[in-house]
């Protein structure tokens, strides 16, 4: 948790003279990531999204093998409370990480309407790829086949932890102004059940944490 505590000041402190900016666009190379979480929220939660979105960004840009020096994950806005982010990141990788999380949000949706529960992205490389058509969608984004079949595993798990701990306990949300929802008759027993499951351990049949 400390470690994602420091993550997450570094990246805040340094962006945050950006997010005062009232209006702003992305360079040339860049593309935009705009989310906004309609739960109420707390520090702890902001701390561990922004820590999320950070590690799934510097994950893919090690994949696609680009320089986050030269194409840092900017922050140009955030109101608490109600979360609002939006960021500026590499093309490529926001498009990837824009698909990731409707795929996701629609696959954690799915299954609490279906079973009642909350259920995180099963830690398994190969459920993983299949949901995220990750394999698919890097080979379309240029990435060597040999590279990735040697590193899809790996990246495949840190990318389904790090989606569990960004999406975890958001019953509405909107992505890019498209509204993703649990549906209302039951978004209040998604909340009930936020409080007592942790979405991000991503265990099948571990024991639950609280959040």
């Amino acid at each position: 948790m400390l470690l994602q505590v420091t993550k997450a000041i570094s990246f805040l402190g340094a962006s945050v003279h950006e997010a005062l900016r009232i209006t702003k666009s992305p360079d040339e190379g860049f593309e935009q990531l705009d989310i906004l979480f309609l739960s109420r929220s707390n520090l702890t939660n902001l701390i561990r999204k922004l820590s999320a979105l950070e590690s799934l960004y510097s994950e893919l840009c090690r994949l696609l093998d680009i320089s986050t020096s030269e194409y840092p994950l900017e922050l140009v806005k955030l109101e608490a409370g109600s979360i609002w982010l939006k960021v500026f990141g590499e093309s490529r990788v926001i498009s990837l990480i824009t698909k990731f999380l409707e795929s996701t949000t629609s696959y954690l949706y799915r299954n609490f309407t279906v079973e009642g529960k909350i259920s995180a992205i099963p830690q398994n490389a190969q459920t993983i790829d299949a949901l995220l058509q990750l394999s698919k969608r890097l080979e379309e984004s240029g990435i060597d086949s040999a590279f990735l079949k040697e590193n899809i595993k790996q990246s495949a798990i840190i990318l389904g932890q790090q989606l569990n701990q960004f999406l975890a306990g958001e019953p509405n949300m909107n992505i890019n102004g498209r509204k993703h929802s649990v549906g209302e008759e039951l978004k209040e027993k998604y909340l009930q059940e936020s409080r007592t499951l942790l979405i991000g351990d991503g265990a099948d049949d571990g024991p639950a944490e609280t959040v």
